[in-house]
């Protein structure tokens, strides 16, 4: 798991390097912006990893296009984006309040 993500069950991607960490207004906490060193994997290596790991962590799937997906669970919601830059592959991660939860 992401050791700030952990108590919301987000795996991490081979033990990826956090580049970067911004906080977000969120009722989720450390709620915010991640981003995560791909090393040289594909973006679509990386999006079907976190399509499994993130359904098998209790996630559900709410939409998977090109590079990126979203998930939302109970409580959170996360968009995670990967894009290669210069043969090295960065992961976004959005992590926010799920919409409509309270």
């Amino acid at each position: 798991m992401i050791e700030i993500w952990e108590e919301v069950g987000v795996p991490s991607f081979r033990n990826g390097e956090a580049l970067d960490f911004e906080a977000h207004a969120s009722r989720i906490e450390n709620g915010g912006t991640l981003l995560l060193d791909g090393d040289s994997d594909s973006a679509d290596e990386i999006i079907g990893f976190y399509r499994g790991a993130m359904e098998a962590a209790g996630w559900a799937i709410t939409r998977v296009g090109g590079h990126e997906m979203t998930a939302e669970s109970d409580v959170a919601s996360i968009q995670i984006v990967a894009n290669v830059y210069d043969e090295q592959t960065l992961i976004m991660m959005i992590l926010t309040d799920r919409p409509g939860s309270s």
